[in-house]
């Protein structure tokens, strides 16, 4: 797998909580964006225009460049494919029936992952994290990812996303 943008990965040790796990790092150097704001980014970096302005939906747009129906989990359980106006993503219901299950047999809805994906029947999972930042991996995605796995998930469907640019955008209205 390779996302779009990407600049190197690698396999690296995770340690978070007791849980000790391997994953792919994938580096992405998201293009420098000087467009319009969206009136509302949760005080998040901007590096794309309103309708997917944050480093979640450029992930999700490269993974529908490639074929996958793939959104941002906004919320858990909540799917989202643009921000300004916001649009639910079509999941197909047996996307969503996985996601459900993984999200039950968890300690935590709160470990979700923040891209999910779907293409003939498979499942990925991305979680990023903006590079140089002090944001890691918590103990509860570790347990989301393990819930995954027993359903028989694949631990190669699990990536992390290490990802360069954007600016942080001047609140224009509410962060909500």
């Amino acid at each position: 797998m390779k996302f779009r943008y990407e600049r190197g990965q690698q396999v690296v040790d995770i340690r978070a909580g007791a849980l000790h796990v391997r994953v792919r790092l994938h580096r992405i150097d998201l293009p420098i964006y000087a467009g319009a704001q969206p009136s509302r980014s949760w005080r998040k970096p901007v590096v794309g225009p309103p309708t997917r302005p944050f480093a979640e939906f450029q992930v999700v747009e490269g993974l529908e460049a490639d074929g996958w129906l793939a959104a941002w989990v906004y919320r858990p359980g909540r799917f989202l494919s643009a921000w300004e106006p916001r649009v639910a993503a079509a999941m197909p219901e047996a996307a969503l029936h996985l996601h459900d299950q993984i999200r039950d047999r968890g300690t935590a809805s709160a470990g979700c992952w923040d891209v999910f994906a779907w293409r003939d029947g498979e499942c990925l999972f991305a979680e990023l994290k903006r590079g140089g930042s002090s944001d890691r991996i918590r103990e509860s995605q570790l347990l989301w990812r393990e819930s995954a796995l027993r359903l028989g998930v694949s631990a190669e469907a699990f990536a992390i996303v290490e990802w360069y640019g954007g600016v942080f955008a001047e609140p224009t209205g509410s962060s909500t």
